[in-house]
């Protein structure tokens, strides 16, 4: 009987803890960010050199294949 409650509240555990972890990654995924590689070349002063941050940044798309995810945020 103690054995089965202790494996009752492991399982519950593991559950919550998959189920906050899937939200959390949820929630970051929704914000757009740039690539490391377009950051990295912005503060040079350059643009990506990359092609496939250059295709994307013609479709209005940060690079998802380096890292980046979202919509180019629009210049001031």
């Amino acid at each position: 009987m103690k054995l089965s409650k202790i494996l009752f509240v492991i399982a519950a555990m593991v559950g919550a803890t998959v189920a906050f972890a899937a939200e959390v990654k949820k929630d970051a995924a929704a914000e757009p960010h740039k690539a490391k590689c377009c950051v990295k070349s912005e503060k040079d002063g350059k643009a990506c050199g990359h092609e496939c941050c250059v295709a994307a940044a013609k479709d209005g798309k940060n690079c998802e294949k380096c890292g980046g995810s979202g919509a180019v945020e629009a210049k001031k």
